[in-house]
């Protein structure tokens, strides 16, 4: 798969979910994001081109939006080779200024590092 990606992605050890805003249904665990777009890990495959009005709730001590609320499309997705889990890639299609503005903030908070870094979190407790 070609690399396409135009924004260096920040990751995160945190456990973030990822919900359809829909139904409810929990899609998947974030492990990293961008203001375009993001990837997640889910115990059963996403459809390709499938789309998702997406809610991830944040925890309360980062001071921030308590959710963040966007449509997103599956882009990619391909089976783990280390667990039985799936990786995909959801690309941002419809999100407010606001919403923007909060993942900004979510993906330059202390959960998050720069790719090549790793983030540690215990509970009450982030470190490096």
């Amino acid at each position: 798969m070609k690399e396409q990606r135009k924004l260096e992605r920040r990751n995160t050890d945190a456990f973030l979910a990822v919900y359809d805003r829909n139904t409810e249904m929990f899609i998947g665990r974030l492990i990293d994001m961008t203001t375009k777009g993001m990837k997640i890990k889910s115990a059963t495959a996403i459809e390709l081109d499938s789309t998702f009005q997406i809610r991830i709730d944040l925890p309360v001590d980062l001071k921030l939006s308590k959710i963040i609320r966007f449509k997103a499309k599956c882009v990619w997705t391909k089976e783990c080779s280390d667990s039985d889990a799936y990786d995909s890639g959801l690309e941002v299609q419809d999100i407010t200024p606001k919403e923007l503005e909060n993942i900004s903030s979510l993906i330059n908070s202390p959960l998050f590092k720069d790719a090549n870094e790793r983030v540690r979190v215990t509970i009450g407790k982030i470190t490096t």
